[in-house]
């Protein structure tokens, strides 16, 4: 294949994804050649079946209009005659080709080019690859719309357009990105080397600085001596204040006034204090501004830790610029987040130089990030939309402590994470997230610069933050990753010796040929392991998710405890061999005897991460420490994911952890959060977090009120007539069927369901879908039908939608407007019985006066299902219903500290047909 100029493009339009069951409803092709359009051709095609709601309402085909275009019986002979033995171009140009080649069986074209694989490459900081996304990005002349012809359009579209952007590469760069193309087996390797920058005899390598966006080794003015004049709040946030004179349609939120002053007070007075802040305060820029201000007055740092990355982007992207702008500053805040999200330039470097056996798809994701790395100022992989085996690959070129050599390095003046940590050291304020709050207390080496004032939003997250980050934790995917990595290292380590009778040289194949060992050793441990756990637990937890405590006596580790003593037995020996290199690299001095891949530092950093292992392994399964639970989680195998095994070991009492290594840090402290209480109080959280021998005068409790009138723009109904979850599961799921059906039917759809678990979701989904599909409204199922992102933004793009969702979506799910009018919880949110850290929790609290319901699991249900009923209402525009289907909350006693914790005061309970009927009255 020499260029590109005769090619066939081509898009299906089917009745579902599965290439042996569904059928094509539509095809179009585009023949070019001499790089002219020289044909096309486009039919419907009658599949002989009834569409699913869904793919109708996608792409507007109607049965009635299949129902009169031919079969594809009548239409094969026109489809053959238009292929040819010249490349076949698509977006996601496999799920064309297995449809044909289901239908064909043999296919006569020569090579298979994907444009959304290039697309990802060359474009990587787009946020949608799909090509209706992609034309508004790229700005298409023509729209794809989800028919065959018009994609097949937009596709040739985007062809010219990647084959422009590739040919604007400098040479030395697109030359590495075709080297890592052939790597990956991407046949566009073959079409960029045709491009006239890659036959150019430019000489220069990507070792020089010019390449990266920008060369970070400069001085960072300190920030902290500016003066601000000595204003007050209301300057600022209040009617005619600075923050009115930025906004066009600025509405007064008093609650913002008052939380802005709460947290100036808190912090200058060296306060503990918990907000709760309802939705629509304006939370983020009610402490924003106050701690800045704290910090410039008093030019000392403070720290605000985040949990979520929408949250940190909505502060960077929204609110910093917005206060810039009010006090007319350039600076104020620095963001900061733990080594593994900045890339590091050596080892990517040194990977992309020296290409070995690595999978095809991690070079596919290299070739990504080299170009990411054109333009990236920041290095931050978030930049970069990572999802699954990405992460992975991902690790094998971010920064890390035990391979960073510092100011020795040459690629110091452009190191991402020294930049940011620079940056951070003289900015007042430091925005990072609680998973690096956490991980920097017990590091080594800081990265956070020291504070004197800690801000902490999403608040209701900092102890399960806690519980992961100040224990341990040892993934499988990721020590079988790493392996491969470092067996990689010995191996290309070992062909450096030019002699087979090199004593070094043996040792690094006997250490390779180690590894190898211990890989199957891991194999086998956890492949029995999550086979005897499955088969003991099931997937009660729900779809792909298992989670139980590893108890010394219990039949899983009892059962498993031979393979395990296996996989220590050749973590040692590994351990053996590669002091033996290191041994004999001491005494191999010469660089003819030792290459230079083979560095004391590197085996150093290597032992140290096996006695790492090591250490966990035993930890975990055989020496738990007091005041510490372990267990196991298995997770994966659902959409576009690997089955993995992680085990913890995680502080049970962390209250004396929290004030020993995070509080007392820090001379004031702000937890703040839109679901903080429980029945208008915080005792829970200041008891679990120690703080409750605190003097009255330095702890403050404020909730702060919504703006929005919940009486007025909500309905609440709670449905008391359904089956206890807890009778026969056929009986339950129907009945829940019936009652989500029923209530959705009347709306037309416009309704998101929260489950407790996928399991029920996937149980109620199988039921539901032919109900919803012949009344017209299309469902969208969790790990079903696509994950959160795309199907909340499918969601929110018209009004016929259900959408179901667990555990992730009680939370940070914004969704304001006509597309959302009825929220639907199905099942209290209580954690599972047999959670681990709940489980050692009671049990470490078992005492007299102790009732382990009313003070851990209740209040945790509460802050649950608060999150889920603050999904509906997200303007003052909106409004809506939320209806319970568990009649505990008003059958049993503690019913009512849910109901005293949600903003409404009145709610209507009752039999399905009575809610059914007082909710239409109140929609009409």
């Amino acid at each position: 294949m020499k260029n590109l100029k005769n090619y066939i493009v081509c898009d299906l339009e089917t009745s579902g994804l599965d290439p042996q069951k569904d059928k094509i409803i539509e095809i179009a092709m585009i023949k070019v050649k001499d790089y002219s359009i020289v044909e096309a051709y486009q039919t419907l095609i009658n599949p002989g079946i009834k569409l699913p709601f869904r793919i109708t309402r996608l792409t507007g085909i109607s049965d009635t209009e299949l129902a009169a275009s031919p079969t594809i019986n009548e239409i094969l002979p026109d489809i053959i005659n238009f292929m040819e033995g010249i490349p076949m171009v698509g977006h996601n140009v496999e799920f064309d080709r297995s449809f044909l080649a289901s239908l064909l069986g043999h296919l006569p074209f020569s090579t298979y080019l994907d444009t959304y694989e290039l697309t990802k490459i060359l474009f990587p900081h787009f946020n949608d690859y799909s090509l209706s996304g992609l034309a508004n990005q790229l700005n298409f002349n023509h729209r794809p719309c989800h028919r065959a012809m018009d994609d097949t359009i937009a596709a040739v579209e985007l062809l010219s357009a990647l084959l422009e952007r590739a040919g604007k590469l400098d040479s030395a760069v697109l030359k590495h990105l075709i080297m890592l193309l052939r790597a990956g087996n991407s046949p566009w390797s073959e079409i960029l080397e045709e491009l006239p920058a890659a036959i150019s005899e430019n000489d220069r390598t990507l070792l020089e600085n010019s390449f990266f966006a920008i060369s970070i080794n400069h001085e960072f003015k300190k920030n902290r001596n500016v003066r601000l004049p000595d204003i007050n709040i209301e300057y600022y946030l209040g009617q005619e204040g600075q923050l009115s004179k930025q906004l066009p349609n600025y509405r007064l939120r008093p609650g913002q006034v008052k939380m802005a002053k709460v947290v100036e007070t808190a912090l200058e007075e060296k306060k503990v204090c918990f907000i709760e802040a309802g939705t629509g305060t304006g939370k983020t820029i009610a402490y924003l501004l106050p701690t800045l201000l704290w910090a410039l007055k008093t030019k000392q740092q403070a720290v605000i830790s985040t949990n979520t990355i929408n949250l940190q982007e909505q502060i960077k992207h929204q609110d910093i610029p917005l206060l810039h702008s009010m006090l007319n500053l350039d600076f104020g805040f620095a963001f900061l987040k733990g080594r593994q999200n900045y890339i590091c330039l050596k080892r990517f470097l040194n990977i992309i130089s020296n290409i070995s056996t690595n999978a095809p798809n991690a070079y596919l994701f290299f070739a990504r990030v080299l170009i990411w790395l054109l333009d990236t100022k920041n290095g931050d992989k978030s930049e970069l939309n990572i999802t699954g085996p990405e992460n992975y690959y991902w690790l094998r070129i971010c920064t890390d402590a035990e391979s960073c050599t510092g100011n020795s390095c040459m690629w110091q003046s452009n190191c991402f994470i020294s930049r940011a940590r620079q940056q951070a050291e003289n900015s007042p304020v430091v925005i990072t997230n609680h998973s690096l709050l956490f991980s920097d207390l017990v590091a080594d080496v800081k990265i956070l610069p020291s504070y004197c004032a800690l801000v902490i939003d999403e608040a209701h997250h900092l102890e399960e933050a806690a519980n992961i980050y100040l224990g341990k934790k040892i993934s499988f995917m990721e020590l079988k990753h790493w392996l491969l990595s470092t067996g990689k290292y010995f191996q290309k380590a070992s062909t450096a010796f030019a002699s087979a009778d090199n004593q070094l040289k043996k040792l690094h194949l006997e250490t390779y040929n180690a590894i190898k060992e211990l890989l199957a050793a891991i194999n086998t441990f956890v492949q029995h392991f999550i086979g005897k756990s499955t088969e003991y637990f099931g997937h009660r937890a729900g779809i792909g998710l298992i989670k139980f405590r590893l108890k010394q006596d219990s039949e899983i580790v009892q059962t498993n405890h031979a393979d395990y003593l296996n996989l220590i037995f050749y973590l040692k020996n590994l351990k053996s061999q590669i002091k033996a290199v290191s041994t004999e690299c001491g005494c191999q001095t010469s660089s003819e005897q030792r290459p230079e891949d083979c560095k004391p530092t590197d085996l150093r950093n290597i032992l140290n991460k096996l006695d790492n292992y090591l250490e966990d392994l035993s930890l975990v399964w055989e020496n738990a420490p007091d005041n510490h639970v372990c267990w196991a989680e298995i997770s994966g195998g659902t959409i576009n994911s690997e089955i993995n095994c992680v085990f913890y070991a995680t502080p049970i009492d962390i209250g004396h952890l929290l004030n020993e290594k995070l509080f007392n840090k820090a001379k004031g402290v702000i937890f703040t959060s839109a679901t903080l209480s429980v029945n208008h109080k915080f005792d829970h959280l200041i008891k679990q977090w120690g703080l409750e021998s605190l003097p009255p005068n330095q702890l403050e409790t404020v909730i702060v009120n919504s703006p929005f009138n919940f009486d007025k723009q909500c309905f609440l109904s709670i449905v008391e007539n359904l089956p206890q979850y807890n009778t026969e599961e056929k009986q339950y799921t129907e009945a829940v069927t019936q009652a989500i059906f029923s209530l959705t039917e009347r709306l037309g759809g416009r309704t998101l369901v929260l489950f407790t678990s996928h399991s029920m979701l996937k149980a109620i989904y199988s039921r539901t879908k032919p109900l919803f599909d012949d009344a017209g409204i299309c469902l969208l199922g969790h790990k079903i039908d696509g994950g959160r992102t795309r199907l909340v933004r499918e969601f929110k793009k018209g009004k016929n939608n259900v959408l179901f969702g667990a555990s992730s979506f009680w939370e940070g799910l914004d969704i304001p407007g006509n597309s959302l009018a009825q929220v639907i919880i199905v099942k209290l949110p209580f954690s599972p019985p047999n959670d681990p850290i709940m489980q050692a929790k009671m049990e470490i609290m078992n005492q007299p006066g102790f009732n382990g319901f009313y003070e851990l699991s209740l209040p945790r249900a509460v802050i649950r299902f608060k999150q889920g009923f603050g999904r509906l209402i997200r303007s003052e525009e909106d409004q809506g219903l939320v209806v319970v289907l568990d009649g505990r909350i008003t059958s049993k006693k503690y019913g009512k500290v849910f109901l005293n914790s949600l903003p409404i005061k009145s709610y209507l309970s009752g039999d399905l047909d009575i809610v059914i009927k007082q909710l239409s009255l109140w929609v009409n």
